[in-house]
């Protein structure tokens, strides 16, 4: 009796949990919402001792953001699938770029190794592949250029001069990356519900787009084999941002003032507020999550304040009442 598949299924498992809890860590903030804008911020921490994904190039890892409406209508959405799991509104004449910044549906946040032949054609065929087009793939904790092994795992394409892949300021080994996403509210001035999410998944149908020109028996086996398979994307890991608020309810355009906050990111959570040319009358502070945590009405024709933040650190949003108009600015106690 062959025994040799006695384990697959527990193998499976075992793997599905390690994806889930030993690679990535996800974790959306609400920078703002201003100028008829929302302003999130996606962060993906890599807690593996290696790239992710690693391995075969077929591998890839998708970032979702999808924003609601109070009444459950689609504000926004990038990186969704279609009914054969491939992603909708990416690049497929060539590739998708990597993103620092997205503003638009059509672009899509993917996490992946690109090969090229030696004519500088992107290919998914081993033995053509010379170079990279692309590696964004997220680089583990204390990844430099300066390792003497760089060269073997090049980071390749636009994450090169992405200042938050794998970087603070110059700084590289962070094995993380963000991902700031610009939300146009097109004059909606409810509240936001946010899901963000990331999928892994091991075989696109369009890394096989090669592949499907030829025939052969194990091509042809493959390929049987391959259209019977289950080919959902795994989730790795994801966070929400439950009634996010929005100030356009409130009037958000600023007025020709100026609003400083000092010192601002704050370590003892103290931070002096200072408007010139206008007299502060009333603030209200909300944590990331759009929850109203302290509020203050000011005494009159005050142009300073300070502040003394709640005792957990974190991002924090300022809604400003001045005698100029509504001000939201974003306060970090690290």
């Amino acid at each position: 009796i062959n025994h040799a598949d006695n384990n697959f299924d527990s193998t499976v498992a075992a793997i599905s949990t390690l994806l889930r809890t030993q690679t990535i860590n996800l974790k959306a903030t609400a920078d703002s919402l201003i100028n008829d804008s929302a302003y999130i911020s996606v962060s993906i921490t890599n807690k593996a001792g290696h790239k992710f994904p690693s391995g075969y190039p077929s591998r890839r890892a998708t970032l979702q953001m999808i924003a609601l409406k109070d009444n459950g209508d689609t504000l926004f959405a990038s990186g969704l699938f279609d009914n054969n799991f491939e992603l909708l509104n990416v690049d497929t004449s060539d590739f998708e770029r990597h993103y620092n910044v997205i503003n638009d549906s059509t672009q899509v946040q993917v996490y992946e190794m690109v090969m090229a032949d030696v004519n500088g054609n992107k290919t998914t065929v081993l033995e053509r592949a010379n170079n990279h087009l692309k590696d964004n793939r997220i680089p583990p904790l204390g990844f430099t250029s300066t390792h003497f092994s760089y060269d073997t795992v090049k980071v390749i394409g636009d994450a090169q001069t992405d200042e938050d892949f794998n970087k603070v300021g110059l700084i590289e080994g962070t094995g993380k990356d963000i991902v700031h996403y610009h939300i146009p509210l097109h004059g909606y001035s409810g509240k936001l519900t946010v899901y963000t999410n990331i999928f892994y998944q091991t075989l696109p149908l369009s890394f096989l787009n090669e592949m499907q020109n030829f025939s052969s028996a194990p091509i042809d086996s493959f390929l049987q084999m391959y259209a019977l398979a289950d080919k959902t994307p795994v989730w790795i890991d994801g966070d929400t941002l439950l009634n996010i608020l929005n100030p356009a309810s409130i009037n958000s355009i600023e007025p020709e003032i100026s609003i400083s906050i000092t010192p601002n990111p704050t370590e003892n959570g103290i931070v002096s507020v200072t408007a010139t040319n206008a007299s502060l009358k009333e603030y209200k502070l909300f944590n990331s999550n759009g929850e109203l945590v302290m509020s203050k009405i000011l005494p009159s024709n005050n142009g300073k304040s300070m502040i003394q933040l709640p005792g957990k650190k974190g991002i924090y949003i300022l809604k400003l009442l001045t005698s100029k108009g509504v001000f939201i600015r974003k306060i970090l106690f690290m």
